[in-house]
């Protein structure tokens, strides 16, 4: 319920459409049964799917991985990046492209992203609207699809078996 949020909704947006099925296992805290280990596999229509593994008792990992028939992208700190430009690698054929991304807004700060998410916020009750990130997306539906998700696959988790994500 808080960390892999990050991983539903990057693949979600990836693949750009809802999970049919999820599939999940967890360890649970004895006492609070909240989930402190959770791997997830998301599957998508045309055969595509995701899998994440996300954990508050480990050494942390950040990267996500996207593999398609052509080529892969590996973003190193995709929810925080450590330092900007960010670099992502992009690898097809054995041979890997840096891609460099710039934010002119950006402070050069580790925590540059929540600096531009406040502003964002800020902007958004002086003007009255609702957040949006990218501009084309709906974040009330897309919040309320990603806990779709994350409730299925803590569902799944808990029965041990793999369930349809209800729209």
């Amino acid at each position: 319920m808080d960390i892999g949020c990050y991983s539903v909704n990057l693949s979600r947006f990836f693949v750009g459409t809802e999970p049919k099925r999820v599939a999940a296992s967890a360890h649970f805290d004895g006492q609070t049964g909240v989930d402190l280990t959770l791997g997830g596999i998301l599957q998508f229509d045309e055969g595509v799917t995701a899998h994440l593994m996300c954990s508050m008792e480990s050494e942390p990992s950040y990267p996500a991985e996207i593999i398609g028939t052509e080529g892969k992208l590996l973003i190193p700190q995709p929810w925080v990046p450590q330092t900007w430009p960010a670099e992502l690698y992009f690898t097809r054929d054995n041979k890997t492209e840096v891609i460099r991304v710039e934010y002119a807004d950006a402070p050069e700060h580790v925590l540059a992203p929540y600096a531009l998410e406040l502003k964002h916020f800020c902007e958004c009750v002086r003007e009255n609207h609702p957040p949006t990130f990218p501009t084309e997306v709906d974040a009330e539906r897309d919040s309320r699809a990603n806990m779709r998700v994350i409730e299925a696959l803590l569902k799944s988790a808990r029965e041990g078996r793999m369930l349809d994500v209800i729209a």
